[in-house]
């Protein structure tokens, strides 16, 4: 459904037709049926003007402008103005050239709206679900099969205990204790423990230099489960796309 918002223009038509080069923007946007995005934005979300007249705007183009901000970094006045600056922004959210378009304050009460109708867990779903389909991305699981990594530093009587009870499987690296070496198989599994955890810890290392994820932005637990999830969704989306162009 197009609106004064997104409808293309003469503008739009021109910098079309000048080409561009595909970066990992047009990987994405090609990679999701954005309809069926819309679709769970439309069944909770419902678009309102502001008390001060500002326009009410498309949340399609208003979620992809969230998944900009995760990735370069902004903040909301920082992500206003590079929305006007740049063609690639406005390409990728889908808004016009031609058209008003958001600003700070508005992107920002926009983020509220999605979070206080939880929809960031039903986008999340929805954009693994999608990923899974094109057998990108694998299920995590979950179960209490899985195991649990950790350092040497976790080793202790108390914390194996507390996984055995809760049928977790024990993945603790071995710890040597005074007068008492490792064994040839806890040095094995040592080794194969530290080959998991290095993939887990590199997709950690990205999260905190990529995006900005070494501190939490806000406070309270509802926000920050907010900023991880959509922080999770974009780390999810990019590496896709990086799968799809390998």
């Amino acid at each position: 459904m197009t609106d004064r918002f997104t409808t293309k223009g003469f503008a739009d038509y021109i910098i079309e037709q000048r080409g561009h080069a595909n970066t990992f923007l047009d990987r994405i946007d090609a990679l999701i049926d954005w309809k069926r995005i819309d679709r769970v934005l439309g069944k909770h979300y419902r678009k309102t003007a502001g008390a001060d007249g500002r326009p009410a705007y498309p949340a399609l183009p208003m979620f992809k402008l969230l998944l900009l901000q995760r990735w370069y970094g902004l903040s909301d006045p920082g992500l206003e103005e590079a929305v006007k600056d740049r063609i690639s922004f406005i390409r990728f959210s889908g808004f016009s050239m031609s058209g008003a378009l958001p600003d700070h304050s508005t992107i920002c009460r926009f983020r509220n709206a999605l979070l206080e109708h939880n929809l960031f867990e039903r986008l999340f779903e929805e954009i693994n679900r999608q990923l899974e389909e094109r057998g990108i991305l694998t299920e995590a699981n979950l179960s209490p099969d899985a195991p649990v990594l950790a350092d040497k530093g976790y080793s202790s009587m108390k914390n194996r205990t507390t996984l055995k009870e809760r049928s977790y499987i024990d993945g603790i690296m071995h710890k040597a204790a005074r007068g008492k070496p490792l064994t040839f198989v806890q040095r094995l599994m040592n080794r194969l423990i530290s080959s998991v955890r290095y993939r887990v810890e590199q997709g950690i290392g990205t999260l905190k230099r990529g995006y900005g994820f070494s501190r939490m932005r806000y406070t309270g637990l509802t926000k920050g489960n907010m900023e991880f999830i959509l922080t999770a969704i974009t780390f999810n989306l990019k590496k896709a796309a990086l799968m799809v162009r390998t």
